[in-house]
């Protein structure tokens, strides 16, 4: 879908379905692993990654953590390093703050602290000290 109010509309329609029992849990994360890559409106984009980030704190077992989490979080950060928007990067870095869960996302976090970036805020920088 090319309309931004659609897409958006679209996916709360399948963070409803999740919510009320009708879509399971992992099939949103599948479908946000295909599609959330390429979105580019950074309302949809935060609203979506706090979807995903209640799914993957209450909605997964551990099985469906250790096969979804790392796959979320490669894709933030194959985002991440490739958008030009600095609007898209901020809300895919404060997803990844949320939801990296492995060691190579902390060691990752631990280096993008490091390398002292200009475009990296104080309360950023102090999120990823916190993760």
């Amino acid at each position: 879908m090319r309309d931004e109010l659609r897409r958006m509309q679209l996916w709360e329609y399948l963070w409803c379905a999740v919510r009320n029992g009708r879509l399971p849990p992992v099939r949103f994360v599948e479908l946000a692993l295909s599609r959330a890559g390429a979105e580019r409106c950074d309302l949809t984009l935060s609203r979506l990654a706090d979807r995903l980030r209640i799914v993957i704190d209450r909605l997964l077992g551990a099985a469906q953590q250790q096969h979804s989490v790392p796959q979320l979080e490669s894709l933030a950060w194959g985002v991440l390093r490739s958008s030009r928007r600095h609007d898209v990067r901020r809300v895919w870095l404060r997803a990844l703050i949320g939801w990296t869960r492995t060691s190579e996302g902390f060691a990752s976090l631990h280096a993008l602290l490091a390398a002292d970036r200009d475009d990296l805020r104080f309360a950023d920088r102090f999120a990823v000290a916190g993760a």
